[in-house]
């Protein structure tokens, strides 16, 4: 017997929009979706992510302390499910940062009442030229095997929280023990073009964050998916939460926030360990 379709990740939010069913469907069938969102009596159909969405909502109820009254900066929240995960578990706001301008996600943040700042249109480390504070999250779900430089990408992050912030990052990746960045060829991880150009071992995911950024690994979990045939590794998601604890030691710190914008004020001091 096939066993029934794990939907616990729909987080079952109360519409705030009064809108008809008619309406609603109208809305939602115009457009094409790749999260599954619970609109009441309707659902979307979406892409066939169930069990790593269904992983990833546990991952964040497990977490859910370090998100009540939390301000957090989710980047690439896609059609919005994980932004209606954050604001159920009770995050205070969200500056939702992305690649693309999506009306599923402007239609999810109206119809929920999400307390979202949306600011689209920027690709991955352009961020910091128009979304200028730190947070006390940064939440990154499924977005960082897809970014040009994960590198970069890491450091923005840990610019972007204050002291003693969180990060809760969700990425494809390889378990490795060698702190590798895989060039994926192609950009095909799933077998399908999706701008993946590197994906992480989590060996890497690791030293970058403990050794070179100064983050405090508090938890790292792996979900096996498939071995991949030109890589001949297995490739899965890892979900990562790290604590901001200490300085960082990367080379060329500050030399690095300025390439990224973020050596102004609205970020705070310069913090590194070999100096301002």
């Amino acid at each position: 017997m096939t066993p029934p379709p794990d939907a616990s990740f729909l987080p079952r939010m109360p519409l705030v929009t009064p809108r008809t069913q008619t309406e609603l469907a109208e809305a939602v069938g115009r457009l094409q979706w790749f999260h599954k969102i619970d609109f009441g009596e309707l659902v979307t159909a979406g892409c066939d992510y169930d069990a790593n969405w269904s992983w990833v909502a546990r991952r964040l109820q497990v977490n859910a302390r370090l998100l009540r009254g939390a301000t957090i900066l989710e980047h690439g929240p896609a059609d919005g499910l994980w932004s209606c995960w954050l604001t159920k578990l009770g995050c205070r706001s969200i500056v939702a940062a992305d690649v693309i301008d999506s009306d599923q996600y402007r239609l999810v943040v109206e119809s929920f009442g999400l307390p979202v700042e949306y600011v689209p249109g920027l690709i991955s480390t352009a961020t910091p030229s128009k979304v200028r504070r730190v947070f006390d999250v940064v939440a990154s779900f499924g977005v960082l095997y897809h970014v040009h430089d994960p590198l970069s990408t890491l450091i923005m992050y840990q610019r972007y929280l204050r002291r003693n912030g969180f990060l809760l990052l969700e990425t494809g990746a390889i378990p490795d023990d060698n702190p590798t960045l895989y060039y994926t060829g192609e950009g095909l991880v799933y077998g399908k073009e999706g701008g993946n150009q590197f994906i992480p071992s989590i060996a890497f995911l690791h030293e970058v964050l403990a050794k070179s950024l100064g983050f405090a690994v508090l938890s790292s979990e792996f979900r096996k998916e498939y071995v991949h045939p030109a890589l001949r590794k297995h490739v899965g998601r890892s979900f990562i939460v790290a604590w901001k604890e200490r300085l960082p030691t990367i080379h060329e710190y500050p030399t690095v926030l300025a390439e990224l914008g973020m050596a102004g004020d609205e970020f705070g001091p310069i913090e590194w360990a070999y100096g301002p």
